[in-house]
């Protein structure tokens, strides 16, 4: 099992493991959150760290969406899409970490 930890600070750090791409970041929504509706996050910014993290880590250009909006409770998990230049598709998990809207991201293998 892999484990992974949020960096507390505003940087990025990714975690290369063959055949699988995990990131971890932290991600200031522009949204605020709510007791209600959850955590809503940047979609264009966890679209771009996963573009980012799969080039730093592959080597490769890859082209992300999400669904917009992008919410949920800490601890829920929503579902991108990211492919390359040859139009290869992978799913990528994106998991919700706390309230601050931290996330932790995962390609599906």
């Amino acid at each position: 099992m892999l484990n992974s930890r949020l960096i507390p600070n505003n940087t990025s750090k990714f975690l290369l493991i063959p055949g699988l791409v995990v990131g971890s970041f932290v991600l200031t929504s522009c949204s605020t959150v709510d007791q209600i509706t959850g955590v809503t996050l940047d979609v264009s910014r966890v679209e771009k760290t996963i573009e980012d993290g799969v080039l730093q880590q592959g080597g490769f250009h890859v082209t992300a969406s999400c669904p917009d909006p992008l919410a949920g409770q800490v601890g829920d998990t929503r579902t991108c899409q990211i492919v390359d230049d040859s139009g290869t598709t992978a799913l990528v998990d994106v998991t919700i970490q706390n309230s601050n809207g931290d996330i932790v991201w995962k390609v599906q293998q």
